[in-house]
């Protein structure tokens, strides 16, 4: 085991000032400084006895060294750095290292005669000292503890005892360390910068966690109850918070509710060492001071995915691979000394190496943390054992020693890495106590543009790709489950060589003057194919398949979620938009076919979603002039909130399928633009996730389930998250045959969840023959829901409630007297029952039965500003809007959607200006003439 918590370090007496310059005299320094002179005997000397050509085995420069003793070959190492060492520039900040000199001369023939031959590609140069070593007094000495992190802000905060220093990277060395807190009476045992780099989260040993502004230097909360003991690992995952203590309870904090503790993983029976969280967020990974390894999934965070038992000391040291999402590297404590990779899908483990296994005797080396590169395919291992306290770095996948730094003279127990990627930096403690930081890494490549041949070609392959997943689709007897694979494979590889040469994981390329908009066009297009390909769930295998291509298809799993995130957030070039309808083109271009025609489409013949569109085109208008309309006032009152337009947004599901901030998107732009939002029960951000996003008025559209708890406990999660009205949606007791989505075999896709569920066993979609949203909803909606439900509602919260889906007079009488606060009329988008009355068509209906005794609005249809007049005109309160919301996220992300209400509130403002109204209450039903209107008397002057 390697939980030795006592430091050997002495405490008392110490007059170093943390993170100052390391002063040590007898740093890199020897005997002597040699002269010019002397360096050029010391290289005659070297090409006599080892540099001189002995044949073709010993072409390379390296096996010269071949024959060296291992003490000579570290020797002449350590003379190559000393005499190219620049000495003014030891420990300087900014300045890069200089140039080295090349100690090894070029081969020559024996003739004397030298062809040039092309040039390889230059070799990384590995600097073999650190850039700059800082002083670390008081650090502790315990394997268990995590006291080091480097923000995405460029900052590191190391914890020294019972103080948290921060040290800014971008500032000169005597303004660049700060003491963030000090508690006397406490010990710091874990440290971990949120992902805004502004916050930093702080373990203690008495079971507490606190949150800190770093930029205030202020605490902002203190979490207490989750542990009984002290926090010796954290990790964060967007708001979560995971947390881990010394009694192997694993705890995940929401850190924007009171109640903090959301789950509790529990499977570790000793100290957690370690925890990290998957770049995708999914996966979980824990190591502890009992050997085991638990990989974690956070849609099921009662049980473990895996248990994995073949380390044979602690386990401490986590790095997801940057590559590729499902690879994960750990190490092992003193006694094992294993690096070892896994398959996290399968809990396969693909690979083990023994750190120590090429020592000359046993030196009881442990694995105390690993990094990866994030440009190159290496990992960088820190050490720790009676002799070897070093970093070694590895090229993966054969696990080569590529470079050994050594300078630590206790074991390395903490790394961290710098936001770019490059620099890295060490602590030790005990007899060490320093801080390092080593430019191992190098400098990041710069990605070549794609060519529009390499485009092509791409697309080429992706489309018979499609073409054999849909067929493989429709009937899994045309293909086997290994050739579906095997194309899986060859989709990978072309679409990372794709990436790996262009520039559209920015959202641009580098393409010829005059062909640029064409060329992203088609860069969409590729990104659109390999999405939709995504989609086809593999057949299930009626026998073995070989492990390379489960492997890839566990890899394409996190590998399309990057690649459909990235299609959606590609700009398709500068157009110039006038309207809303515009942007429906714009999101059909960009969105698979699958998730458009989800937004899309309506029900069977869709003759209902095109007559809410076209029953706006035969109400006209009847404008009055020669009125002041020099200050139009549009603002309203909803349910006693004040908005800014009667244009609101109304709930529509899944909408990361549209673009990954989906719901975050539309909560600040109708936050920005002044109107209401309302959330779907099927979102994929949760009610606490909109609500982090900022002030707002926002209601909450619900679905009446079977399970009334799970009703109850939304209603409560979203009157504590501040939304101020329930949208009890009543026409839906079963799904709209949606034939598009039928065709499609649509489903969610499988990186995304129905947040609202989380934690209920709900949030799985089930991808069956049929819809897979469709037997998930058929499954878990009430079709028994009737009136005496809303009156259930009623007694679990003082929310107003409004019905939507009401279309009759008839409903709404009875809606009144079972105490809706307001009618929303909708007919589901044209997506449940066909050849029901346009909207707009059944609106005055409903508003005459309500005498005014509540509010009507209306949701489906509305394009324009006109259409929200004629909406008001007819008796509505306000509108709601959907599917343009939608098209606009998809097209631009936040900014669209801004764009989209703006040009709505622009148009509506000339509607009333045109039509001679200075505010909402001058709108009448003698401003618009609808063809089922009597014929209108002429009224005398």
């Amino acid at each position: 085991m390697d939980a030795d918590s006592s430091s050997s370090s002495n405490l008392m007496g110490k007059s170093r000032y943390p993170l100052h310059l390391h002063r040590n005299s007898d740093e890199n320094l020897d005997r002597f400084i040699p002269n010019r002179s002397a360096m050029d005997f010391d290289y005659a000397h070297f090409m006599i006895n080892g540099g001189k050509k002995k044949g073709k085995e010993d072409l390379n420069p390296d096996s010269c060294f071949g024959m060296s003793s291992p003490s000579r070959e570290a020797y002449r190492r350590q003379l190559a750095e000393i005499f190219n060492m620049n000495r003014g520039r030891i420990l300087a900040f900014k300045n890069k290292p200089p140039t080295p000199v090349e100690l090894i001369p070029q081969s020559h023939s024996g003739s004397g005669t030298h062809h040039s031959k092309p040039t390889k590609p230059r070799r990384r140069r590995i600097p073999q000292k650190p850039e700059k070593i800082l002083d670390a007094p008081y650090l502790v000495d315990d394997y268990r503890l995590n006291l080091l992190d480097w923000g995405s802000s460029n900052v590191l905060a190391i914890a020294l005892n019972s103080k948290v220093y921060l040290w800014d990277t971008w500032l000169p060395s005597h303004d660049a360390t700060s003491e963030l807190v000090n508690i006397d009476d406490q010990l710091v045992t874990s440290v971990s910068w949120a992902p805004d780099g502004l916050h930093i989260a702080i373990g203690w040993n008495n079971s507490q966690v606190q949150i800190w502004d770093s930029s205030a230097n202020r605490k902002l909360r203190t979490m207490r109850g989750g542990h009984t003991s002290e926090v010796g690992s954290l990790a964060w995952n967007n708001q979560i918070l995971t947390t881990g203590d010394m009694d192997g309870n694993i705890v995940n904090n929401d850190v924007r509710i009171r109640d903090h503790v959301v789950e509790t993983y529990r499977g570790h029976t000793q100290e957690v060492c370690g925890l990290k969280w998957s770049p995708s967020g999914q996966q979980l990974a824990s190591g502890g001071n009992d050997n085991l390894l638990h990989i974690w999934d956070n849609r099921k965070s009662t049980q473990w995915l895996h248990r994995l038992e073949e380390h044979t000391s602690a386990v401490r040291a986590l790095a997801w691979c940057p590559f590729q999402g499902n690879l994960l590297a750990t190490g092992g404590g003193d006694g094992d000394g294993c690096i070892k990779f896994w398959n996290t899908h399968t809990g396969a483990c693909l690979n083990s190496i023994d750190t120590a296994l090429n020592s000359v005797e046993d030196t009881g080396s442990q694995v105390c943390a690993l990094l990866w590169n994030n440009n190159e395919r290496e990992l960088l291992s820190s050490d720790g054992g009676f002799t070897q306290n070093q970093l070694t770095l590895w090229k993966y996948p054969s696990m080569v020693k590529t470079a050994e730094l050594t300078g630590h003279t206790s074991r390395v127990l903490f790394m961290a890495q710098s936001p770019n990627g490059c620099t890295v930096a060490s602590a030790a403690a005990a007899a060490d106590e320093t801080l390092r930081l080593w430019n191992v890494f190098g400098d990041p490549q710069v990605a070549k543009p794609a060519s529009k041949a390499v485009l092509k070609e791409t697309t080429k392959l992706l489309l018979r790709l499609l073409s054999l997943a849909q067929k493989l689709n429709v009937n899994s007897a045309i293909c086997s489950t290994t050739e579906y694979l095997e194309m899986s494979l060859m989709c990978i590889n072309a679409i990372s060589k794709l990436l790996d040469r262009s520039n559209l994981q920015s959202g641009s390329t580098d393409v010829a003057e005059g062909d640029l908009e064409n060329d992203m066009l088609l860069s969409v297009k590729v990104r659109s194919y390999a999405c939709v390909f995504t989609f086809y769930p593999l057949p299930v295998s009626q026998g073995k398949v070989s492990g390379h291509l489960e492997s890839s298809a566990a890899a394409f799993a996190d590998f399309r979620e990057k690649l459909f995130k990235d299609s959606l957030k590609q700009s398709i070039g500068k157009m110039e938009i006038t309207n809303v309808t515009e942007y429906e083109a714009i999101a059909k271009e960009k969105l698979p076919k699958m998730i458009f025609d989800y937004y899309a489409s309506g029900a069977e013949d869709q003759w209902t979603l095109k007559e809410n569109r076209n029953a706006f085109s035969r109400i006209l208008f009847r404008p009055r002039i020669l009125i002041d309309v020099s200050k139009i006032d549009m603002t309203t009152t909803v349910l006693g909130f004040k908005i800014s337009m009667p244009i609101m947004i109304a709930p529509t599901a899944m909408q990361k399928m549209a673009h990954p901030e989906g719901e975050y998107a539309i909560a600040r732009a109708a936050s920005a633009a002044g109107t209401i939002m309302t959330l779907s029960t099927l979102a994929t951000s949760s009610v606490e996730e909109v609500a982090s996003t900022g002030p707002g008025i926002r209601f909450f559209q619900l679905y009446v389930l079977k399970d009334r708890n799970v009703v109850a406990q939304l209603v409560r999660r979203a009157e504590r998250a501040g939304f101020k009205a329930i949208a009890l949606t009543v026409d839906t007791p079963r799904l709209g045959r949606r034939e598009a989505d039928i065709k499609n075999r649509f489903s969610l896709p499988p990186f995304l969840t129905l947040k609202n569920f989380e934690g209920l066993d709900l949030g799985k979609i089930d991808r069956s023959n049929d819809s897979g949203l469709a037997s998930y909803i058929a499954d878990q909606i009430d079709r028994s829901l009737n009136w005496k439900d809303v009156k259930w509602l009623q007694t679990i919260t003082s929310l107003p409630i409004l019905l939507k889906g009401v279309l009759t007079a008839e409903d709404t009488r009875l809606a009144i007297q079972n105490g809706a606060a307001g009618i929303i009329v909708s007919n589901h988008g044209a997506r449940q029952l066909d050849y029901v009355p346009a909207t707009i068509m059944a609106l005055e209906e409903v508003v005459k039965a309500t005498q005014g005794r509540v509010p009507v609005f209306l949701d489906g249809g509305v394009r324009r500003g006109t259409d929200v007049f004629k909406a008001l005109a007819l008796g509505a309160s306000g509108i709601f809007i959907g599917r343009p919301v939608v098209y606009s996220l998809a097209a631009e992300g936040e900014a669209g959607v801004r764009k989209a209400l703006q040009m709505l509130r622009d148009e509506f403002e000339l509607t009333m200006a045109l039509s001679g109204c200075r505010s909402l209450n001058e709108i009448t039903r003698d401003h618009i003439k609808t063809d089922w209107d009597p014929v209108r008397a002429v009224a005398r002057l």
